[in-house]
């Protein structure tokens, strides 16, 4: 089901779209309004699943190279804000169950 930020509640579980994947996300805090831009919502602090992966480069330094996964909110181990102005969410659950 298309939700709009204002729809988002703790505990929900959306779909977002972002650089041609999707990404799945758990809400942490209720979404709030901008105080000098009211059109616009803050960014939501959210549960996600990152992967990490350090590799050591020509030149003998470490760079870290991250990735998002999708994957259910079980296996989430990172909290990220996430900016959902002007993007399409697709809710999967609202209160641990499946919409």
């Amino acid at each position: 089901m298309l939700v709009k930020a204002e729809d988002l509640h703790v505990g929900d579980e959306f779909i977002s779209p972002s650089n041609g994947s999707l990404r799945c996300y758990k809400v942490v805090r209720q979404p709030q309004r901008m105080k000098k831009h009211p059109t616009r919502w803050s960014q939501v602090r959210c549960t996600t699943k990152v992967i990490v992966v350090t590799r050591t480069g020509w030149n003998g330094k470490l760079s870290n190279k991250t990735t998002y996964e999708f994957a259910p909110s079980e296996e989430h181990n990172k909290e990220v804000y996430v900016n959902i102005n002007y993007k399409d969410m697709w809710l999967i659950k609202r209160n641990g169950q499946r919409v």
